[in-house]
């Protein structure tokens, strides 16, 4: 889907792609909404944010949770998400969002900010990677990139 993502490293190892790709935080997810110049626009403003910094940005991953949802084949996946402690620029720059977009950023879906460590066919499984990754949190991530999609 649409959108903007940074991408982030676990020194630990215990991160890796899904089916949703590397280990990152999606910012935003645009849909169609945002034109490709709008988005540019926007990643440069996140690299600005995120990027620039002497070192690394550090996120600390301290909650797991499990998000369940029903596929359109009407299959299940289950989702382990590690649930972001320190939101406070990925929040302010929602907020840039919606002043550069005021009349579409309502239809944008942001979810609070996770990183999704698993993604699961049953919820034994599910179950299983969550008390995995509950044994190693808080997990502190650092942002080493930005991805934007159209």
């Amino acid at each position: 889907m649409s959108g903007l993502f940074l991408f982030v490293y676990d020194k630990t190892k215990m991160l890796h792609e899904t089916v949703g790709g590397p280990p990152h935080v999606t910012v935003a997810y645009t849909g169609k909404h945002v034109s490709w110049t709008g988005l540019v626009t926007c990643a440069n403003g996140l690299w600005l944010r995120f990027m620039r910094s002497p070192g690394p940005v550090q996120l600390v991953l301290g909650r797991a949770e499990r998000s369940s949802f029903q596929r359109a084949d009407g299959t299940w996946r289950h989702d382990v998400l590690l649930m972001v402690q320190n939101t406070a620029e990925i929040d302010a720059y929602r907020e840039t969002l919606k002043g550069m977009f005021p009349g579409v950023h309502d239809k944008f879906a942001m979810l609070p900010p996770h990183v999704t460590a698993a993604t699961c066919d049953t919820a034994e499984a599910a179950a299983a990677a969550l008390a995995r990754f509950e044994k190693c949190l808080p997990l502190t991530v650092d942002v080493t990139g930005v991805y934007l999609d159209s």
